[in-house]
């Protein structure tokens, strides 16, 4: 079934996902998946790598996904961070439809982070196209969707620079060189970033933070190491007047009270943390979005386990306001195409 068809236009999309950031209820509740760059490269008949290499079609493969999927948020660079490492000097290998990966951390030793080429961040040819792609799409797209570029948080980008096993002995061995590090990745996504949000290419940043996980640190170590750094990202795109979206994958129970103080505008919420939960330590402070199973439900599920999932969702997360319905992480590339479309029916039926 066309969304389209149906009499619901996307093109206030926008000030609806404006209104929920905002902590009100909308008239209905903005919808998206988290991500989805491999997934529209697949629904495109292309590769990522294919994409990196041409800003236009790049920007018109994101334009024709949002055709046929009217998404609320557009995640412009979903699948790509790999590619920052690259710019630094790391080995970075394309293969078939996946995303791009790092085949070894780019630091040797903690202490090389201080001769990083952090220039290359707006230099690099991939990171170019993403950029020219989100100049081309603020051009075609207007408020259409709401425009989102995607690279790593800044914890999560120090583990990649020096490998997260590294980085986890470090923590223990070496935590003021670790800040430095993190200190050093924060530089790193700014240089990326402000041309973007200078130059209004996008209305905001979506840092995805696996490593900041509970499945792998400590809520001490989370507020140590990852919570000041979430927080100097948050004000520093506050300051320019854009909006920052943070997910982190796995548990994130034990810390949504510390998000909640961050500054930053929306957490995505992992599928494995209860909703009820997010949404009563969240509520009045940051707007929530999530977590429809990517995997179990968007993957594998069925179309009405798809819309049940997310009209469960909706009944949690939307009465109070200050919510989205998303998944729970990125959208698989095999996710069936009438899955994302049941998901945005639960939201605008």
């Amino acid at each position: 079934m066309d969304i389209r068809a149906e009499g619901i236009s996307p093109m206030d999309a926008k000030e609806l996902v404006l209104e929920a950031l905002s902590l009100s209820r909308p008239p209905r509740t903005p919808v998206s998946v988290w991500g989805g760059g491999m997934w529209t490269a697949r629904l495109m008949n292309t590769t990522l790598l294919d994409l990196s290499r041409d800003a236009e079609q790049m920007a018109k493969a994101l334009r024709m996904a949002l055709d046929i999927a009217p998404f609320d948020i557009l995640f412009i660079g979903s699948g790509y961070p790999a590619t920052f490492y690259g710019a630094l000097g790391g080995k970075v290998r394309f293969e078939g439809i996946s995303a791009p990966k790092l085949e070894e951390p780019v630091l040797k030793d903690i202490k090389g982070a201080r001769d990083l080429p952090l220039d290359r961040m707006q230099q690099d040819p991939i990171l170019r196209t993403i950029r020219s792609a989100a100049l081309i799409l603020k051009r075609s797209l207007g408020g259409r969707a709401f425009r989102l570029v995607v690279a790593n948080g800044p914890f999560t980008f120090a583990g990649q620079l020096l490998g997260v096993s590294q980085l986890m002995l470090s923590l223990l061995d070496s935590p003021e060189e670790v800040k430095e590090l993190v200190e050093v990745s924060i530089r790193a996504l700014c240089l990326f970033l402000e041309p973007l949000i200078e130059e209004r290419m996008v209305d905001g940043v979506a840092l995805a933070d696996p490593t900041s996980s509970g499945d792998l640190i400590s809520r001490a170590n989370f507020e140590e190491f990852s919570l000041p750094a979430i927080t100097r990202m948050a004000n520093w795109i506050r300051e320019r007047e854009a909006y920052l979206f943070h997910h982190i994958c796995g548990n994130t129970a034990d810390r949504l009270d510390l998000l909640a103080k961050s500054g930053i505008h929306c957490f995505s919420l992992d599928h494995k943390v209860d909703l009820a939960l997010a949404a009563s330590t969240l509520e009045g402070k940051t707007c929530l979005a999530g977590n429809v199973d990517p995997v179990e439900i968007m993957l594998r599920g069925t179309e009405q386990e798809v819309e049940e999932r997310a009209k469960q969702c909706l009944e949690i997360g939307a009465p109070k306001g200050g919510y989205i319905l998303m998944t729970g992480c990125d959208l698989p590339p095999d996710a069936p195409l009438s899955n994302v479309k049941a998901l945005l029916r639960a939201a605008r039926g």
